[in-house]
């Protein structure tokens, strides 16, 4: 199935990234990996990932991890979002 205006080769992203969403509630830990590799990849737009994966690490204090997150962050030139557009 195609949908207009959609890269069909994103969908794994997509569908990855949002599965990572909502069990992470269930399965925080898994959530992590999933959101992690998904910054990591240079292939896939980035910015959804990161920002869920700072909220989460923050919501489950980890806030050492959090740290390191926006330090690559800022290592590869990402805009680090502002709290209030989070």
């Amino acid at each position: 199935m195609q949908i207009p205006g959609h890269n069909e080769k994103n969908y794994h992203h997509i569908v990855t990234h949002n599965v990572a969403i909502v069990n992470s509630n269930e399965n925080p830990n898994s959530s992590f990996e999933k959101l992690k590799s998904l910054v990591e990849m240079e292939s896939c737009p980035v910015e959804a990932a990161f920002n869920n994966l700072l909220l989460l690490y923050i919501k489950y204090d980890y806030i050492t991890q959090a740290h390191d997150l926006m330090s690559q962050g800022l290592s590869l030139g990402r805009k680090i979002p502002k709290v209030g557009s989070l």
